[in-house]
């Protein structure tokens, strides 16, 4: 009896925490990922204190934590014309997030 219980446990842990397999929004951009990151970032960051950077030159991930997991992550990839950008949202609705769009939006 506890086996299945403790496997049930665990798979809802894990699928708590996992990335959607598509973004919710996605968006393209003429700037380079780290211009849109770096104008998304201090945005994101007055809205939401967790918000941290990471990526490369071709790649920029901005990712909005809560205390369980990723709630907001935003992709940015190179593309031959500027940036292609994906943004997963793990809750489908929460509050606030109409001023990340905004963030976003103003930084294409």
């Amino acid at each position: 009896m506890r086996l299945p219980l403790i496997s049930l446990f665990a798979a809802l842990c894990v699928a708590g925490c996992a990335t959607p397999n598509s973004p919710s929004k996605t968006f393209t951009s003429g700037k380079s990922p780290e211009e849109v990151g770096e104008c998304v970032l201090p945005k994101w960051q007055a809205l939401r204190s967790g918000t941290e950077k990471s990526g490369t030159a071709k790649h920029m991930r901005l990712t909005v934590s809560s205390k369980l997991a990723a709630d907001e992550i935003l992709d940015i990839y190179k593309t031959q014309t500027g940036s292609e950008i994906s943004w997963y949202q793990r809750e489908p609705l929460a509050f606030g997030r109409g001023n990340l769009n905004k963030a976003v939006r103003d930084c294409l």
